[in-house]
């Protein structure tokens, strides 16, 4: 196969992957922002801010907010390949603290540092396994990618309809 082969088919999964980003992006807006509940604006009543790490969260709630963020190092590392490791964990920063932001402005939530720490620490494993699934299929990074991206997806889709199946959203 030629190289103008290789960089069509290269161009083509980059164009699947980032509608699975963005599906992927829409789930975690949700999860974060308003815990797979319906989306609504909250009050002052649902509004706090703890700046002290590691202060009062559970351990399920911090492997949450890890394993939420995987996907988007992940992600990030496949749309973004040109960028450094560093850059990458930027970027997760970024997010999560965005996230964390919105949760607060709009009354919504508790923001907290140490779901900024964990959701980072996400990215990075997300950031690795990429690096990793790269070592392992040198040759085929782009189509093994591919495929990793679907599965993460097809998982938040299941997610999505197991709390549709619980009332918790209502489709259509």
């Amino acid at each position: 196969m030629t190289n103008h082969h290789t960089d069509a088919n290269r161009q083509k999964y980059s164009g699947v992957i980032r509608v699975l980003f963005l599906v992927y992006l829409l789930f975690l807006i949700w999860a974060i922002l308003w815990k797979f509940n319906p989306p609504y604006v909250g009050n002052d009543l649902f509004r706090s801010l703890n700046l002290i790490p590691f202060n009062g969260n559970s351990f399920s709630e911090m492997r949450f907010n890890v394993l939420i963020f995987i996907p988007f190092g992940f992600f990030c590392s496949a749309l973004l390949p040109e960028h450094t490791f560093f850059r990458k964990v930027l970027f997760a920063f970024l997010a999560s603290t965005a996230l964390e932001a919105i949760q607060y402005v709009l009354g919504i939530g508790h923001s907290d540092v140490t779901d900024v720490v964990m959701n980072t620490l996400g990215g990075i494993v997300g950031i690795a396994a990429y690096f990793a699934l790269a070592k392992l299929f040198p040759g085929k990074k782009s189509i093994a990618t591919l495929i990793a991206c679907l599965l993460v997806t097809a998982l938040v889709l299941a997610a999505v309809a197991f709390f549709a199946l619980l009332g918790r959203i209502r489709i259509a």
